[in-house]
């Protein structure tokens, strides 16, 4: 007999969808049946932000010169983008626009830790983390901008601000302006150290000091002294490079003359991949999702991973980018299995260095960045939104539309990890609830009764409609929220201009929590889904306890293991029918919750209280 106890558990959705899963008793007899109740709580965050903090990771070594040219040509349309909510520019809003887009730049500069050098880097932590105000440092590097032209100038946004700010509301028409300034400080030159640390300068930039994540020289993160990040914010983080990590435990690695990690001078250039244990590791036995970097990231969103973020424009060869329909997590180990992602020496030049992974032509080449995508990995295993792509693509276009489309997935409705099952009238077991900011009462809002009050604020239930298929075109209009549910077949391996929101947002065959988009929650507000539900732990359409199925259609079927069932319409699902115990040994007949005179009546698992 094959084992069941993946059917039905009791499930625990936390903030980031991640799923705890607690199985009930086997007993290798008849056909394990399910646990047909579970909990579900999921914690909604993204459907009342409208504040996005954006943040540059830029590589500025000296072969990075082309990239950064690339990056200020899409710069325009990225603020365009967010601030419309127009990806296609044809004139209408596909997602939610950015209601106030915050940009800060810094770079993969962190010095070489205090020790004397011969490699042209600061002997001190280089821009250590900090925000950057200025422009190239050399006159020669910056970019021109502006209509007319113009060459930015040594302060970079020109006020000497850390970060720029954009309120669309504001700042109609002035789009080109801000990207002009972001421009002048995003192309932030090639004069920065060789070795790269594009894990721990953002770590650093973000991390508050309260925090027990420490730094070289025991120094602690600058969280507050950049004042960059919000609390109630969308935060992306998008990582520009062409190098390897180099995110070094022991500053000692970069010490020139080295005794600890020795090489010949000329071979600097491979220190880090060749003596990875003076490098922060990014597993922890075995586990991604344990390094420092996953979990310092997420910690500066701990209570909704799906507010961050983190893009990598890296050297992945262009082949082996995720598609819009794969999640990093699953491609991950195909990325670093590939020959070109491997770290081999090429000694063909005068300066040995590691191979490349993808090629651009005439603006170079890239290494394999094995680090960042086991970092990228962990963090999308966490429910961070995480997308990689690849510096040597001929432009960015690409790279940051996707970085985009990851934008309007966190601020569109959220998708759920297993699939609800509507009754007749088409509604789920579940309730929405939101807790309104101080001050604020369900009564000002359509669609929401007082629930009950929670340390002085209200807590609103939220009217529930009918599910609604992805591609119908009778979606509910009155206020509250509905399940919205994958109704199209064949769309997989698509253009995706033909799926369905539902598809592009949250993937084929999916689902999720809907607003009705003139009564979405108000900034401010935290928002709870609550179910008593079946948990479908088979697939949504396996003919086999537990699975889906329409009363409307469905009556009996014969499960893989040749076990009778029927349609069971009060759970709308595939279920064993019973007329007493003797049928259902070990388990029980379900006379209690029904009239066996009346109703029909099927088999539960007396231990888990079904």
């Amino acid at each position: 007999m094959r084992s069941r106890s993946a059917w039905f558990r009791a499930l625990s959705i936390s903030l980031g969808l991640s799923t705890v899963l607690v199985g009930c008793l086997q007993r290798d007899l008849k056909p394990l049946i399910p646990c047909t109740v579970s909990g579900v709580v999921e914690k909604i965050a993204v459907e009342n932000v409208d504040k996005v903090d954006f943040l540059f990771v830029i590589d500025n070594s000296t072969s990075m010169a082309e990239e950064q040219a690339k990056l200020k040509d899409q710069l325009p349309r990225l603020v365009k983008t967010l601030a419309t909510g127009d990806i296609d520019e044809d004139g209408n809003a596909d997602f939610k626009p950015v209601k106030d887009l915050r940009i800060g730049v810094i770079t993969t500069d962190m010095g070489v830790g205090g020790f004397s050098d011969k490699t042209g880097c600061s002997a001190d932590d280089g821009d250590g983390g900090r925000l950057i105000t200025r422009s190239a440092p050399d006159a020669d590097d910056r970019p021109t901008v502006g209509d007319p032209p113009m060459i930015c100038g040594p302060n970079g946004y020109g006020n000497n601000e850390t970060f720029v700010s954009f309120v669309p509301a504001n700042d109609a028409g002035k789009e080109d302006a801000f990207a002009d300034k972001v421009s002048c400080v995003a192309v932030a030159g090639i004069g920065g150290c060789g070795f790269e640390q594009q894990l721990e300068a953002p770590l650093k930039a973000l991390t508050p000091s309260s925090s027990d994540i420490t730094f070289v020289g025991s120094t602690k993160g600058l969280g507050e002294t950049n004042n960059f990040v919000r609390d109630d914010s969308l935060l992306v983080i998008l990582m520009i490079t062409d190098e390897e990590a180099c995110s070094a435990a022991d500053p000692e690695v970069s010490k020139w003359d080295s005794t600890t990690y020795p090489l010949p001078e000329a071979d600097l250039n491979i220190r880090c991949s060749e003596f990875p244990q003076a490098l922060y590791p990014v597993e922890v036995d075995g586990d991604v999702t344990k390094s420092r970097y996953v979990q310092g990231l997420l910690a500066l969103r701990e209570d909704n991973p799906g507010l961050l973020v983190f893009g990598a424009i890296v050297g992945i060869p262009e082949d082996l980018v995720p598609s819009s329909a794969e999640r990093v997590k699953d491609v991950a180990d195909t990325i670093l299995e590939d020959s070109r992602m491997q770290y081999e020496i090429d000694r063909s030049g005068s300066i040995p260095a590691l191979k490349p992974s993808c090629f651009a032509g005439s603006d170079g080449d890239a290494a394999p960045p094995r680090r960042i995508v086991q970092v990228a990995k962990g963090l999308d295993e966490l429910n961070a939104s995480v997308t990689l792509q690849s510096i040597c693509q001929d432009s960015f276009k690409p790279a940051l539309d996707a970085i985009i489309r990851k934008i309007a997935d966190a601020l569109g409705a959220t998708c759920l990890p297993r699939t609800l099952n509507p009754n007749a009238e088409g509604l789920v077991e579940c309730g929405v609830v939101e807790t309104l900011p101080e001050g604020r009462t369900c009564a000002e809002f359509p669609g929401r009764e007082l629930d009950r009050t929670e340390g002085g604020l209200e807590v609103c239930r939220v009217t529930q409609l009918k599910a609604t298929g992805a591609s119908s075109d009778s979606a509910p209009s009155e206020p509250g929220w509905y399940y919205e549910f994958d109704d199209v077949e064949g769309n997989e391996g698509t253009d995706s201009d033909t799926w369905t929101d539902l598809e592009v947002r949250c993937g084929h065959n999916s689902q999720r929590i809907k607003y009705v988009e003139e009564y979405k929650p108000i900034t401010g507000a935290t928002v709870r889904l609550e179910c008593l539900q079946p948990a479908q732990e088979v697939e949504a359409t396996a003919t086999d306890v537990g699975g889906f199925c329409d009363p409307t259609k469905d009556t009996t079927a014969t499960s893989p293991d040749g076990v009778g069932l029927i349609c069971d319409g009060p759970k709308r699902s595939w279920q064993i029918p019973c007329n007493d115990d003797a049928d259902c040994s070990p388990f029980v007949c379900d006379t209690v919750t029904r009239d066996p005179s009346t109703e029909q009546t099927i088999c539960v698992n007396p231990t888990c209280g079904g």
